[in-house]
């Protein structure tokens, strides 16, 4: 069966996380993604120009599957606000577990777009990809902030831009404590003391 450019295009890019989580971004090759995505190596080019258009989708998707997620916490948290109010430390506590969810749940994405930032940021040609990637989740926390301020009926006591960076850095350690461990009991425990942390934060 001929598969169209979009049918190509997400088997190359599911392939590439995979290959990436497991070997590395070096072994990416378009051969080796290829082989994995069960195509012709010619086909890939059908789909992408290059390989760093190859790598830039890969980013965009991992992107876009965490901003569904965090659509789908903020979809549940005001089905529960719709029945009673929330606490500001119940939103907290409810986002950044549904994250830690998210982190253990997806593992292979998240190591894979740790080593192709990590990769980008040292390869000349990709270091913007490593600065959008880390544009994007700023983007994503700073809407967290303020979707979870108007859930809790709180505000924060500084603006959610200057908040974000200490989230980003708490959500890459949680993240990369996890791909490297998978550790489950450490992942509750930064998550809980993240939540106390954060919650310094509010007020009324």
């Amino acid at each position: 069966m001929r598969l169209s450019v979009a049918e190509r295009r997400r088997l190359a890019i599911e392939a590439t996380l995979r290959v990436i989580a497991t070997e590395g971004v070096e072994s990416a090759t378009t051969r080796r993604i290829a082989l994995e995505a069960g195509v012709p190596q010619s086909g890939l080019f059908y789909a992408f120009d290059s390989r760093d258009e190859l790598l830039a989708a890969v980013a965009e998707h991992g992107i876009n599957e965490e901003l569904d997620a965090l659509n789908e916490r903020i979809g549940a948290l005001e089905e529960r606000s719709s029945d009673a109010p929330l606490h500001p430390r119940e939103v907290i506590r409810a986002g950044f577990e549904s994250f830690a969810g998210d982190v253990a749940g997806n593992a292979t994405r998240e190591h894979a777009l740790i080593s192709l930032g990590l990769f980008a940021r040292r390869t000349t040609g990709l270091e913007p990809l490593a600065e959008y990637l880390y544009a994007r989740y700023t983007e994503l926390v700073i809407r967290m902030l303020r979707e979870g301020a108007r859930l809790g009926g709180f505000r924060w006591a500084i603006p959610e831009e200057q908040i974000a960076p200490a989230v980003v850095a708490a959500a890459d350690g949680l993240t990369l404590g996890y791909v490297m461990t998978g550790d489950q009991v450490s992942l509750e425990h930064t998550t809980d003391a993240f939540v106390r942390m954060l919650g310094t934060y509010v007020t009324v």
